[in-house]
């Protein structure tokens, strides 16, 4: 995902991309910052929220506004953010070497399917985003 409008990626391409630039925006400095957008939801909202967006991962058809913003109260808002932060952090948890400036021009399915991304409560550890 490099460029474009909105209608033209996938749903995963978007999260993983958010993920980045909020990734990056929380670990800039060297230390860890976290933002509000990337960590919004509980554990157990945040196993609801993926369960729900699995089956919409290779989809164009979804509703952007619902997704990120939280428009229409279906979501809480922010859930497109928190979800690709959590897939970001899960990739760079399982490759702790691995550059930035690398990981940002990696195609987003192969981040997401590195990440081996699964929501913390379903690890057993609803402290630690996975």
């Amino acid at each position: 995902m490099h460029g474009g409008s909105l209608e033209k990626w996938e749903v995963h391409c978007l999260i993983v991309s958010e993920g980045l630039a909020t990734y990056y925006q929380e670990h800039w400095t060297g230390e860890e910052k976290p933002t509000r957008w990337g960590n919004v939801l509980t554990p157990e909202q945040e196993q609801e929220e993926w369960e729900e967006m699995q089956p919409l991962l290779g989809s164009r058809e979804y509703n952007h506004g619902e997704w990120f913003f939280g428009k229409e109260g279906k979501h809480p808002v922010w859930t497109g953010y928190s979800l690709g932060t959590a897939i970001v952090r899960s990739y760079f948890k399982r490759h702790p070497g691995a550059a930035m400036r690398k990981v940002v021009r990696m195609d987003s399915t192969d981040i997401l399917k590195k990440s081996n991304y699964m929501p913390s409560i379903i690890l057993g550890n609803p402290e630690v985003s996975s």
